[in-house]
């Protein structure tokens, strides 16, 4: 359930209280629209990601150039000193050997324009235990950057790469 809108400090603190005790959670206005992880999710781990998307410049079967996401490249981090690399696949892999690699199950635009997609993932381990093995599904949110400019890759430069910084919030989620 989503609870968002012009609402009087008073009510608002009420709103809030009802929220809490029915389980709601509260959605910035700016927030997309998305569905939410599934009920029997708990977060066990939030990361924040500094990185690039690596893009080829490629032609389509129209011969009309594009970018195509060849992969990410990025350090997802927390003040608890965690350390996580996340790559091609896509595949997180943490310090202990643990690694997930994930599939999308949902996407929506970011609230600003220029940013890449908030996500959710489904995510399968590789079976070694550590601190990635618990992940069941994966959201990467508030995104700033990472989008290729479309007037950059035109028929001549097929075949180039571009990396586009971004930053990006992950969270991990694990059955309960």
């Amino acid at each position: 359930m989503m609870l968002v809108g012009c609402v009087r400090p008073m009510n608002r603190a009420l709103l809030f209280l009802a929220a809490v005790l029915c389980g709601c959670q509260l959605v910035p206005p700016d927030a997309p629209q998305r569905s939410l992880p599934p009920i029997n999710a708990n977060p066990y781990l939030t990361l924040e990601a500094s990185g690039v998307q690596v893009y080829r410049c490629d032609l389509g079967a129209d011969h009309v150039a594009g970018w195509q996401l060849v992969r990410p490249s990025a350090k997802l981090t927390n003040a608890q000193g965690v350390s996580v690399l996340h790559g091609a696949g896509p595949s997180w892999t943490a310090q202990d050997g643990s690694k997930v690699t994930a599939k999308v199950i949902d996407s929506a635009p970011s609230p600003a324009a220029g940013n890449i997609a908030w996500l959710q993932l489904v995510a399968s381990n590789d079976g070694q235990a550590g601190l990635l093995s618990r992940a069941t599904y994966i959201e990467r949110v508030n995104t700033r950057g990472g989008v290729a400019n479309p007037a950059a890759c035109v028929a001549s430069q097929a075949g180039q790469m571009l990396e586009v910084p971004y930053t990006a919030t992950y969270v991990f989620y694990s059955s309960k």
